[in-house]
């Protein structure tokens, strides 16, 4: 059995783990190395592209590992695995669903199950949209990494008068998605749209895609949202169970 790939997979599955760069000790300390070893390992993962030092000596998974994870869930066909509990989440709610992902920064929809309703909110499959203001997209801001989220909120552009453009708003908003499970918007891409978002979260608590529902304002009223709440959380956490 090689022991030093052993040791390299226990360092990045530490830095993948982590929501924050960390020093050299306490990588070693998670991965139950000593320094030596820890330090010998992140070497080999920074030339390889895996890892990285910050300036401050901390350091951190690249996105060339979530790339991987990305593909991993390709493989998988997490919209085959989503489209029972998608089915079910449109019947519950009567509204376009959506399964997306994170991908250069915006969202991108791998599945959907159209409206019944004969005025309902546009989308396209293979399509998306800005992540810091539809719903899937900021469910799955939320539980992104640090670099991810730092990386978007730099550069907010403003589609409503609803929509956030301050950074630190943002963060704020984030915060109070990851305590409640869920992403809510309202008119904040398209002004007579209304969603409502959960992710589906691998063991490290970061999101491979995002279940999302959205509709006409007008129909998709703030107590249709709270009404929502638990069904999407609910499809949310079945796709991350099935998908293991």
């Amino acid at each position: 059995m090689d022991t030093t790939l052993i040791k390299g997979l226990h360092v990045l599955e530490t830095l993948v783990s982590g929501r924050d760069a960390m020093a050299l000790a306490e990588v070693a300390t998670a991965a139950g190395l000593i320094k030596s070893n820890a330090h010998r390992a992140l070497k080999t993962l920074i030339h390889c592209g895996y890892a990285r030092q910050d300036s401050d000596g901390r350091y951190r998974a690249t996105l060339k590992t979530w790339k991987l994870g990305s593909r991993i869930s390709e493989q998988m066909d997490i919209r085959g695995i989503a489209r029972p509990h998608l089915r079910k989440l449109s019947e519950r709610t009567g509204e376009t669903v959506h399964l997306s992902v994170l991908e250069n920064g915006e969202v991108t929809y791998l599945e959907k199950i159209d409206s019944p309703h004969p005025v309902a909110a546009y989308s396209r499959l293979g399509g998306g949209g800005p992540a810091h203001c539809s719903a899937t997209g900021k469910a799955l801001l939320a539980f992104a990494n640090n670099e991810t989220r730092q990386r978007i909120a730099a550069s907010l552009r403003r589609f409503t008068a609803r929509t956030i453009v301050e950074p630190a708003r943002l963060e704020r908003e984030l915060q109070t998605i990851r305590r409640n499970g869920f992403a809510t918007t309202r008119g904040e891409w398209h002004e007579a749209v209304s969603g409502i978002a959960a992710p589906i979260l691998a063991q490290e608590h970061l999101a491979v895609a995002a279940v999302g529902v959205s509709g006409l304002s007008a129909r998709v009223t703030p107590a249709k949202l709270r009404e929502f709440a638990p069904h999407v959380v609910d499809a949310a956490q079945a796709i991350a169970g099935d998908l293991g």
